[in-house]
């Protein structure tokens, strides 16, 4: 046993009491109910390392010099992500991160995924979505078209938005997640909204975050939802 003066027992007991005291730092990050309804919650910067890594592909460029803080900060370090245990890897041509769609588009792709396997998907970024079908004198009004996320999808003709969710305003509303797509390219975007479960810092990107419910102080975008 080292005897408690001795300066390297000292030195190790000091490093390990730091990276104890660090482990409890970044759980404290996580809201309790996040923890315990995911094995495997991370930052969204950290969570495309990961994804990009076990895809054997080098991550993107996800900072450049001049980023402002909203996006560096309360997009990259401040969302949280976990990514399904079933997920696919992502595909190998990702690796180009091509950004050749916008981000409706990406959405609607997503939006796609989801109804393809389920007439009415248990999933938050389909909330307000459905199959389209006859109008009903019950339908409540049709989202203003100049809503992010309004009543037209593009692409898909055979979805509607019958209420715009609090989740797509925020992603479509904000322009932190612009420039994440951006940077990440269309095939990575997509993999994160059709297999990710994605909390973002409420009121952080857009004033529609305030609206939602939240988990401790995140809105969930994405994902099956989580109850608290």
């Amino acid at each position: 046993m080292a005897h408690p003066c001795d300066p390297i027992a000292r030195r190790r007991g000091k490093a390990k009491g730091n990276n104890d005291a660090s482990k409890r730092a970044n759980a404290r990050k996580v809201p309790g109910v996040l923890r315990c309804a995911y094995a495997d919650i991370a930052s969204l910067e950290k969570m495309v390392t990961r994804v990009c890594a076990d895809a054997g592909i080098l991550p993107p460029t996800l900072r450049r010099e001049g980023d402002d803080r909203t996006y560096s900060d309360s997009l990259l370090r401040g969302t949280l992500c976990a990514i399904h245990a079933r997920a696919p890897r992502l595909p190998s041509h990702a690796a180009s991160f091509e950004h050749a769609s916008s981000l409706e588009e990406v959405h609607a792709r997503a939006l796609a995924a989801h109804f393809k396997t389920h007439s009415a998907p248990n999933n938050v970024l389909c909330y307000g979505v459905r199959r389209k079908r006859a109008p009903s004198r019950r339908d409540p009004p049709a989202p203003d078209r100049g809503t992010p996320g309004g009543a037209n999808i593009p692409s898909r003709a055979d979805l509607e938005v019958v209420t715009a969710s609090a989740a797509t305003k925020s992603l479509l509303g904000a322009r932190a997640w612009r420039t994440f797509h951006e940077r990440v390219g269309d095939a990575l975007m997509t993999h994160l909204l059709v297999h990710g479960s994605v909390f973002v810092p409420s009121g952080a990107l857009t004033r529609h975050s305030l609206a939602a419910a939240k988990h401790g102080s995140h809105l969930q975008l994405c994902g099956a939802p989580v109850s608290a």
